[in-house]
């Protein structure tokens, strides 16, 4: 009885779930292989833009480095100019007023 019974799951494995287990195989093939020109496509455009990617951060590394200098340079000049020129305002702004003052009282000239 226990001989039969152990047959029996044999072949019950051997017709049923042995099919079974190749027609997943199968199927799983089929879809790998569906699926692999897209896997490639996207492979080569994830190096194109990768490359691409290095290229310009390159580059704008190198911008930033250059562009930085220029404002550090740009701080060094202007800020002692600034500091030279920030006592000189109140004169600035009594010359400005004084020549506001000579424009609007001054006669207006003809034109021809």
């Amino acid at each position: 009885m226990i001989e039969a019974l152990i047959s029996l799951a044999v072949l019950f494995g051997l017709f049923v779930l042995l099919p079974l287990l190749a027609l997943k195989l199968l199927l799983g093939a089929v879809v790998w292989l569906v699926v692999l020109p897209f896997k490639i496509l996207g492979g080569l455009l994830k190096l194109v833009f990768g490359l691409v990617g290095a290229v310009l951060g390159m580059i704008g590394a190198l911008f930033g480095v250059v562009f930085s200098g220029l404002g550090i340079l740009a701080a060094v000049v202007l800020l002692p100019l600034l500091l030279l020129a920030l006592p000189l305002l109140p004169l600035l702004l009594l010359g400005a007023f004084v020549w506001a003052v000579v424009k609007v009282l001054s006669p207006a000239a003809a034109t021809a």
